[in-house]
């Protein structure tokens, strides 16, 4: 099983065109879902200074702009470099020097709101995928498939 899974993944990694999936374009109604269900409206936001809760409130002419940015994204292959920076904020542990790393805690990674929301969409439809080619004993980083069902596995 598992040798036929390495030969498919070889003819796909040497097919011709091979990183231009059928990936389905982002419609607006979706982004506007999923700005409404999945983002928190209060979570700090990153260096952009735009919170889920601004995502909220933009109007729906908006929406078709961000759109048109992801698809285009999508189409060419192409993640913005400054989706890729996250702010860091570090706060000093009491009593510790200064000037040592291990005297900082790590607080939270701060990526733009534009960055999540596109990591979001792309991830549904990503999983398709996925679910394909990871093996259903494979527990990290999937849905529904807790710390407790891979003990009772085990």
């Amino acid at each position: 099983m598992e040798q036929e899974n390495e030969t498919e993944i070889e003819q796909y990694i040497h097919a011709s065109f091979q990183m231009s999936p059928p990936i389905k374009s982002m419609s607006p109604n979706e982004i506007n879902n999923v700005i409404l269900n999945n983002l928190h409206p209060i979570k700090a936001p990153g260096y952009d200074h735009i919170t889920g809760r601004v995502l909220k409130e933009l109007p729906h002419k908006t929406i078709i702009f961000i759109a048109i940015i992801f698809n285009a994204a999508l189409r060419l292959g192409y993640y913005p470099g400054a989706w890729k920076i996250a702010q860091i904020n570090l706060i000093p542990k009491t009593g510790k020097p200064l000037n040592e790393i291990k005297s900082y805690l790590l607080i939270r990674y701060l990526l733009p709101i534009f960055s999540i929301l596109f990591e979001k969409l792309f991830l549904i439809r990503l999983r398709p995928f996925l679910s394909e080619i990871i093996p259903i004993h494979q527990f990290g980083f999937q849905a529904q498939h807790s710390t407790t069902e891979q003990v009772h596995r085990v």
